[in-house]
């Protein structure tokens, strides 16, 4: 059953529905719009993202990575099915800094992560809101 604008509004206040929910329920489904549509940005940032390190720092940065988020300790070395993965995944990213002696990659990108060489050569080829997932995400602790 639907509710019309001027019936009664469901929820017992005894006002018209759209003086009432009706505004709520619009605003519900707008943010949830936009949660859905911030979440496909950053799905496909997250893929540019990887490809970007495999294809700059090459595959020794995803051991060097593993490596140091375990302390050096964990055998299980880029296995997709290991559950730390997805904790592993944003480490790599946003935080782990690029040592040109463990990756062979480039001097300049020492210090660095993966986001701020990423968007050092893709900064002009992003949108206004792939810019703000990046910030929001880089370096944050």
């Amino acid at each position: 059953m639907t509710v019309g604008r001027n019936d009664p509004c469901p929820c017992g206040s005894g006002k018209k529905y759209k003086k009432c929910c009706l505004l709520s329920a619009h605003s519900a489904q707008a943010d949830d719009f936009s949660y859905r549509r911030y979440r496909d940005i950053e799905s496909k940032l997250v893929a540019r993202l990887f490809r970007h390190a495999a294809e700059v720092f090459g595959p020794s940065s995803f051991k060097e990575s593993w490596d140091k988020f375990h302390c050096g300790q964990d055998s299980d070395a880029n296995n997709p099915e290991n559950p730390i993965t997805q904790i592993w995944g944003p480490y790599f990213l946003f935080c782990w800094e690029i040592d040109p002696a463990e990756t062979n990659c480039d001097l300049s990108m020492s210090g660095k992560t993966v986001t701020e060489s990423f968007l050092g050569t893709q900064r002009a080829r992003l949108s206004k809101e792939e810019l703000e997932i990046l910030d929001a995400a880089n370096r944050c602790d």
